[in-house]
């Protein structure tokens, strides 16, 4: 069920993305406006996630219920979105979605890499990625078929949330294995605890109160931000938004400019295709080598095929090599994330807390981005996409697990 999670969101998430054109056209919406509705809002309601998220490492058996109020926050941000008539509506909808999406998949990742050596973290977080790169491929798939059977954007938006709902309602009468064993794991350790704190009051002892728990959270999180290599894992995994999001829009450009519109899908989603290819490869290629291997591997043949690719003198060509990138992009992500759980084994919550500090980058890119292909042309703007593998073999050279402070105390 967690691994079918970051599907559901890229689904989701790229039905409002294929319906851009529908969207803003019925909604009333200009560029600007809608482009701030559907990409900055949700980013900066993601800072309400980081509180909630270092939170659940001391209620792990509450992670669970998160997920599931997670996906029944996205449900109802598609629901309002379905009914929205003007920006105001769709703004509201995607500043739900934000943190609601964010809420789920943190979560779900937590549960799915808490404890595990880096190693075993990557190969479940490239298996994690495969699905969200699958999503990529079926949310076009999804509108095509709609478009085809008729059905119109409002009901497709509304069908979806009514499945987004179902789901959390079933993994909420049905927990995840992970959370039924973290439950019995936290049973286990309260019950010495009961028996200390009942003996001690028998004594007549007076211990000092714990800190707040919401005070504690904060605590926390600022001394997750200053441990050198967790925030400089971070702030790579952050700069993997370069060769998602980003890379989708300029390629249309690059390649509608340069060839013909209709020959920017198949370059899409041959790169989708590629990044499934390679958090495949991935998983079975950390079997026999290391994360930081990897991601110096991956980085470097991420760098010498983007120069392939903005090299093609075909269509044929650029299809081909934008799936070579996915290939190489695609374990990117994945191996950051897993570097930084591996910074702060026991706390997964944290980490994905700390995250969210760095959403300047989601914020800042689409805008330095779009000002270099202004200036430039939207070839330059992907070139400079290459800071993503760039920078990560940078933290990979530079880094050792070792070096920085110690993480935060579990209290």
């Amino acid at each position: 069920m967690l691994l079918v999670l970051p599907l559901l969101d890229e689904l989701a998430g790229g039905l409002a993305v294929a319906s851009s054109p529908t969207l803003s056209r019925e909604t009333g919406s200009g560029l600007v406006s809608y482009s701030a509705a559907l990409l900055t809002l949700p980013m900066l309601a993601s800072f309400l996630e980081a509180p909630i998220l270092a939170w659940t490492d001391r209620a792990k058996t509450k992670r669970h219920l998160v997920v599931c109020a997670g996906l029944a926050g996205m449900a109802l941000s598609l629901a309002v979105l379905s009914f929205a008539r003007d920006v105001y509506g769709l703004g509201v909808a995607m500043f739900l979605y934000g943190p609601a999406s964010g809420l789920a998949l943190g979560t779900a990742e937590s549960m799915l890499v808490d404890g595990a050596p880096a190693n075993l973290a990557a190969r479940r977080l490239a298996r994690w990625e495969v699905f969200g790169a699958l999503g990529d491929v079926l949310a076009p798939a999804a509108i095509a078929c709609a478009q085809w059977t008729a059905v119109d954007w409002r009901t497709t938006f509304r069908l979806a949330a009514a499945c987004l709902f179902g789901i959390a309602l079933a993994s909420l009468a049905h927990p995840h294995p992970r959370a039924a064993a973290a439950a019995e794991r936290e049973e286990e350790e309260d019950e010495p605890h009961e028996v200390t704190r009942a003996a001690a009051a028998e004594e007549g002892e007076s211990r000092e109160a714990p800190p707040a728990a919401a005070e504690s959270v904060l605590v926390s999180l600022r001394e997750a931000l200053v441990h050198r290599p967790l925030a400089a894992w971070l702030f790579g995994a952050a700069l993997c938004t370069l060769l998602d999001e980003m890379l989708a829009v300029l390629v249309a450009l690059w390649v509608t400019e340069r060839f013909a519109v209709a020959v920017a899908a198949p370059a899409l989603v041959a790169f989708s295709l590629g990044c499934v290819a390679g958090g495949l490869l991935l998983e079975r290629a950390l079997l026999r080598t290391s994360t930081r291997t990897a991601v110096v591997v991956s980085s470097i043949g991420c760098v010498i095929a983007m120069g392939g690719w903005l090299a093609a003198a075909s269509a044929a060509a650029v299809i081909a090599w934008g799936f070579v990138v996915g290939v190489c992009a695609g374990p990117l992500h994945p191996l950051a994330k897993a570097e930084a759980f591996a910074t702060m084994p026991a706390r997964p919550g944290l980490v994905n807390g700390a995250a969210q500090a760095f959403v300047a980058i989601d914020v800042l890119a689409p805008v330095v981005l779009a000002a270099i292909a202004s200036r430039w042309g939207a070839r330059v703007a992907i070139a400079s996409l290459a800071l993503q593998p760039v920078g990560l073999l940078a933290i990979a050279l530079a880094t050792r697990r070792n070096a920085g402070p110690r993480g935060p105390r579990v209290s």
